[in-house]
């Protein structure tokens, strides 16, 4: 959503990293791949706190939008703490990451749908200026055929009347 504060290597790097962990989950034992979640958990967390710069960073130029996106990416990354500090044993909680996941997504639909109300608009009015433009465009044409209708008798004109004396050739 903002492509001017978010750099496009560690996005990449973020799929890598999701893909290995989506492959060793499908293809490895639980007792290996549950060893590797505190790990994934600190990638997680790193990534949380680069969407959080980036959304932040995005609230201070004041991009559209901005704002709600950081209470759903607070409210989200809120949820994902307590479930990462439950599962390590270190609070006993209800798993929030759906809630949080789900106030995430329906912050981010509303938002998609008000961009897309605005640029619909955008291109109502465009279509309007548009048809403005053609129909000033289409009475310069009138006006200009006119013109040169009228420029063409004058040249007939002058072409069967001596200049000098007003007599036909």
């Amino acid at each position: 959503m903002y492509p001017k504060e978010m750099k496009k290597t560690p996005v990449i790097i973020g799929v890598i990293i999701s893909l290995v962990c989506i492959v060793l989950t499908l293809v490895s034992q639980p007792s290996f791949y549950s060893s590797l979640l505190e790990y994934v958990f600190i990638i997680l967390g790193i990534y949380m706190i680069y969407n959080l710069y980036v959304v932040l960073l995005a609230y201070r130029r004041k991009r559209p939008t901005a704002l709600v996106n950081l209470i759903a990416i607070m409210v989200f990354f809120a949820a994902v703490v307590n479930d990462v500090f439950a599962s390590l044993n270190f609070i006993e909680s209800l798993p929030f990451v759906t809630i949080g996941f789900f106030f995430y997504v329906l912050i981010q639909s509303i938002n998609l749908s008000r961009e897309f109300a605005l640029k619909l608009n955008e291109a109502e009015d465009l279509s309007f200026d548009l048809k403005k433009l053609n129909l000033s465009l289409d009475e310069k044409i009138k006006d200009r055929t006119e013109e040169l209708y009228q420029k063409n008798e004058e040249l007939e004109r002058l072409t069967l009347l001596d200049g000098l004396t007003g007599i036909y050739n």
